[in-house]
């Protein structure tokens, strides 16, 4: 949330203070960062009626040691995306996931992954939580049954927390997510590809009770090559979102907490780059979506730009939310 130029002044005077008690045994408080979440809801207007206390617990929250961050992706696995897939494990998310693996930032992660549908289905023949967390690959250099594309993962990720999740830092968790990152082929024509509302459906899945942590800053990575068909407003997903993390124990309005990157297809047109991606789709939902996190909110065009790039930038994020929230 952005901070009127007055309460910046007001701010500095707060912190001078805190300084200043933090020598007699008081605790200090931190600023919380100018940039990120929603568009601001406060006003400069005479007409603001927020009293002193109601803005003290707005805008401070007590320092931290640690940036726990848990992050979620979701990857669209239906039959256009298998080319993709197959060149993010064996090439794309190698840097990130060494990042992940040795997590720079005093703390730990969570990594959870999902794909594109939510709910029960049928997929082959099989029921499938398609809610929860995959904690099953398909095998590496296998080949995929693009035609049928009603494949069920049966390669287990055996993940060194016990968890439906990977936890880091760890020295399996590049191991890990390699496997559990090659997902098996999956469709249900019948709702199309509602990728954003799967996000949203995973976090709230009672098989990923406990993953959220009250005290880490929430990422949700999506990648599609093409644009959401949730059933589900854009809107209701992003509230779902903030209302999923939310917790009474924060001290700073919940949007601080939550970012999202999206990688997927461009506003208008689209592009087939047969050697990567694939055919990619506009995907104007995404980016709109996207869009409802301001700062904390960044879309990355498959079009125009590589999966290392993107994916480097949204580690220098995730720093940039460890430095705003926690102070580090």
């Amino acid at each position: 949330m952005r901070t009127s130029f007055l309460k910046k002044l007001r701010n500095l005077a707060l912190l001078f203070v805190s300084v200043t008690l933090a020598t007699s045994g008081c605790w200090m408080m931190q600023a919380l960062p100018g940039e990120g979440g929603t568009a601001d809801s406060d006003s400069d207007s005479d007409t603001d009626t927020d009293t002193d206390t109601e803005t003290e617990t707005d805008t401070w929250v007590d320092p931290h040691d640690t940036c726990n961050i848990d992050i979620v992706f979701v990857i669209d696995s239906s039959q256009s995306m298998m080319l993709t897939l197959n060149n993010l494990v064996q090439d794309g998310f190698s840097g990130f996931v060494n990042m992940l693996a040795s997590y720079p930032q005093p703390g730990t992660i969570r990594v959870g992954v999902t794909n594109h549908l939510y709910g029960p289905k049928n997929i082959g023949g099989q029921s499938v939580d398609a809610s929860a967390f995959l904690v099953r690959g398909w095998p590496l250099g296998v080949s995929h049954d693009i035609d049928g594309c009603q494949e069920v993962g049966h390669e287990d990720c055996d993940f060194a927390s016990g968890r439906p999740w990977m936890e880091g830092p760890s020295g399996t968790l590049s191991s890990e997510f390699n496997c559990v990152g090659n997902l098996p082929c999956q469709e249900d024509l019948s709702v199309g590809e509602p990728t954003l509302q799967a996000g949203l459906e995973s976090l709230l899945w009672d098989a990923n009770a406990d993953f959220i942590r009250d005290d880490a800053l929430l990422f949700m990575v999506f990648i599609t090559d093409e644009d959401d068909q949730s059933p589900m407003d854009r809107e209701d997903i992003y509230d779902g979102i903030m209302a999923a993390k939310d917790d009474e124990s924060l001290t700073i309005p919940v949007e601080e907490y939550v970012y999202v990157a999206t990688i997927a297809g461009p506003e208008n047109g689209g592009c087939n780059d047969g050697d990567f991606f694939g055919e990619t789709d506009p995907t104007p939902g995404v980016i709109a979506f996207t869009a409802q996190f301001g700062g904390n909110g960044r879309h990355f065009d498959m079009c125009a730009t590589s999966i290392e790039s993107a994916l480097g930038s949204m580690s220098s994020l995730m720093q940039n939310g460890c430095q705003d929230v926690f102070d580090l």
